[in-house]
């Protein structure tokens, strides 16, 4: 192999690690975006403050969460990873397509587990 060879295989090596480098850093941007636009739709974000926001709801005694807009097909979905032994998953998965909190998430699912 000639020097000119030997340049060209290591140059198509490095392309290869920074396309990888690329794909991976491209995922986490994703990932930031998705937990930035959650922020942003979140009460706090609309100029609410979480002491203005709970000082003007009274307080009640804990209560299953009524989900008046259930998703079926999610539900479903949330219900094989249960079935699988894929809590966490489903936790993630709920949080994903809902843009809630872990709390609400974990609650949520809590409850679904609950009625299986």
């Amino acid at each position: 192999m000639d020097t000119t060879q030997m340049v060209a295989v290591i140059a198509l090596v490095l392309s290869l690690l920074l396309l990888i480098r690329v794909i991976s850093l491209q995922g986490q941007l994703n990932i930031l975006r998705a937990d930035l636009e959650r922020l942003e739709s979140r009460p706090e974000a609309a100029g609410l403050s979480i002491t203005s926001a709970s000082a003007s709801m009274p307080a009640a005694a804990p209560q299953k969460i009524q989900h008046p807009d259930r998703n079926m097909e999610l539900d479903n979905r949330l219900r094989i990873l249960l079935e699988e032994g894929k809590r966490i998953q489903a936790i993630k998965l709920f949080r994903i397509e809902r843009k809630v909190s872990l709390k609400e998430a974990k609650d949520y699912v809590d409850e679904l587990e609950e009625l299986r």
